[in-house]
Formats: structure tokens, C-alpha cells, sequence
């Protein structure tokens, strides 16, 4: 299944791959390129901010009561 061969011009070379490892290759470099993406855009911000966060004193804010009571 999906045995035809399948032309890829890479601009560097050429690859005749069959037609279900290249959809497999393809799905694959997508899956990573999307990880690296949401990496760069969420992730490292994210722990950016958090590790200036930790670095921080705390806020000084008066302790209230736990029952509420003042």
C-alpha cells in the first residue's frame, strides 16, 4: 500500500522516496517543528518568567486569619 515512488526536490538534492515513508517522514517533521515552535513561543517564556518570579521576595502583605476573625 502507498508503494508508488514519489519525487522530492530538497533544492540540494532529489529523493525518491514510496509515497507512505514520505507521508510518515513528513508527518514526523511536522510533529518535531511544531514541539520546537511551541517551545520558543510558550515554553521558554514561561520558565523565563517563573525564574524571575522565584528570584523575587515575596509580596509583604499583611497575614490574615485563617476563620476570618479580625
Amino acid at each position: 500500500m502507498n508503494r508508488a515512488p514519489v519525487s522530492i526536490d530538497l533544492a540540494f538534492s532529489q529523493v525518491t522516496p514510496p509515497l507512505g515513508m514520505a507521508l510518515i517522514l513528513t508527518l514526523l517533521l511536522g510533529v518535531l517543528l511544531g514541539g520546537v515552535a511551541i517551545t520558543l513561543s510558550v515554553v521558554l517564556p514561561l520558565r523565563a518568567r517563573l525564574s524571575r518570579m522565584q528570584k523575587q521576595p515575596p509580596a509583604t502583605r499583611p497575614i490574615e486569619p485563617a476563620d476570618g476573625a479580625s
